[in-house]
């Protein structure tokens, strides 16, 4: 027998809201939450159809695959397996940042040993790498919170797999 994932927070949420779900407005943003919860099966290949824009969107955004999942109200392997299905990709997220004393210039990283690569020096440490960074007039920060990939500009600079990009 298959398990049932009654929303039932939801539910309760919205009857306490309107007394009835019956009284529930149809463009309150909860109730087509709960409509694909009950009507669609979570290993359906419809779900993953059905939420393919709305977990790329958030995916492109930035947002981990929990983050995802979390926000839709699905399993992570739901979300997996929608990106294999469709080809989709997590953006990265920027832990760091530096900024050219000069230029003003802001290139975002994940670690702060990509930075090293700027200037040709291994950078083992935070602490290391802001020392030789502000050497060739780099000033080194972290960032909080973290910096999500759809945060960045057009043009903007970042570190991703070890590779300065470019984001278009």
């Amino acid at each position: 027998m298959r398990k049932t994932n009654i929303p039932y927070d939801l539910i309760n949420q919205l009857e306490a809201d309107f007394g009835s779900l019956s009284q529930v407005p149809e463009d309150n943003p909860i109730l087509p939450r709960i409509r694909k919860i009950l009507e669609l099966d979570r290993r359906s290949p419809i779900l993953k159809i059905h939420l393919r824009e709305e977990i790329k969107e958030l995916l492109d955004k930035g947002y981990f695959i929990k983050d995802v999942a979390d926000e839709l109200s699905i399993s992570t392997t739901t979300v997996r397996e929608s990106m294999r299905m469709f080809n989709m990709k997590t953006r990265p997220r920027f832990r760091y940042k530096i900024v050219n004393q000069g230029t003003g210039e802001i290139i975002y990283g994940s670690v702060c040993q990509d930075f090293g690569k700027l200037i040709n020096v291994n950078c083992s440490s935070y602490k290391l790498a802001q020392d030789y960074l502000l050497l060739y007039g780099y000033k080194l920060t972290k960032c909080n919170p973290h910096v999500l990939w759809g945060e960045l500009k057009k043009g903007q600079k970042y570190y991703q797999n070890g590779q300065l990009q470019v984001k278009k």
